[in-house]
């Protein structure tokens, strides 16, 4: 497999996005957690309903912590992958420690120039749930995507790779 990574200038740029990403999911849990701790030291009265109960505000302000504070942070730790290119498919890194394969016949195409900053993004049929979230950001469809960053070092020839391999697997 061919590695496809970043000089360590941009490097270390990522890393530092990466670790704002995970404090952001250790601050959103930790409010969701205080938020929900809280909901037991409320008194309520017995004659509210749910609209009107103290309790309930907790509950949704901590669900929306993690909910947003999630969304957030993972799609920090995972904006730009190394990628490794081999005879079965695309391999890119996920969730800072895991790699995620997508097979050849799974990627879609490749749209250089529709992300800002002119980076590129390649849409797939399978990747994570997680992914999915890229492809609607970028190109309002459903499909699971990842993001090339322009200063990936030895670019050309990664995006001319991946197209050949899209047009020979169609």
């Amino acid at each position: 497999m061919k590695k496809f990574s970043y000089n360590p200038t941009v490097s270390l740029g990522i890393l530092i996005q990466q670790m704002i990403g995970v404090l952001g999911l250790l601050t959103s849990t930790g409010i969701a957690i205080l938020l929900f701790w809280g909901t037991g030291n409320v008194e309520a009265s017995s004659a509210l309903n749910f609209m009107n109960d103290p309790r309930s505000t907790l509950v949704c302000v901590g669900l929306w912590s993690l909910i947003i504070g999630w969304i957030t942070s993972l799609g920090l730790i995972n904006a730009y992958p190394t990628i490794w290119l081999g005879e079965s498919g695309i391999s890119i890194s996920a969730f800072l420690f895991f790699k995620v394969h997508i097979r050849w016949t799974d990627i879609v195409d490749i749209n250089i120039g529709r992300v800002r900053f002119g980076h590129d993004l390649v849409r797939a049929r399978r990747i994570t749930f997680f992914h999915r979230i890229y492809g609607w950001l970028y190109t309002h469809s459903i499909y699971p995507s990842f993001i090339i960053r322009k200063d990936i070092k030895e670019r050309e020839n990664l995006i001319r790779e991946i197209q050949q391999r899209i047009q020979r697997s169609a």
